[in-house]
């Protein structure tokens, strides 16, 4: 399954381009390499759920190419970066900074509808 995504802030060619190959990929085509997440229950390995995470620390690896790093120092401050091919397929670039709680809740475009809902396991 291919997922187009149309972001508001970028003029409709730019999503355009990165709604075509090479930037937008099925996604059966990324799988997760690597990923670990602490949080108040301890470390694991979440696999392949959402790209980042309510803990204190997060880092997913994923095929073709793409790393995503969360740390949260603080109760209600988050920092997100990354780059390369999210799990929904798309090429993308992420930088959060100091992000609140309610603020990732809200999303950039909308709700994080399945994303970041309830957080699937602890918090930090």
């Amino acid at each position: 399954m291919k997922t187009i995504e149309n972001d508001a802030r970028l003029p409709d060619w730019l999503n355009a381009v990165l709604n075509s190959w090479p930037l937008c990929l099925d996604t059966d085509s990324i799988d997760t390499l690597f990923a670990v997440a602490w949080d108040e229950d301890g470390i694991y390995q979440p696999g392949s759920q959402s790209l980042f995470y309510n803990g204190y620390f997060f880092l997913r690896i994923t095929w073709p190419g793409g790393i995503f790093l969360h740390i949260k120092l603080s109760a209600d401050r988050r920092y997100q970066f990354g780059l390369g091919y999210k799990l929904n397929g798309r090429f993308g670039v992420t930088w959060r900074w100091g992000q609140t709680d309610a603020a990732a809740a809200v999303g950039v475009q909308g709700p994080n509808t399945g994303q970041a809902t309830g957080w699937t396991r602890g918090t930090a």
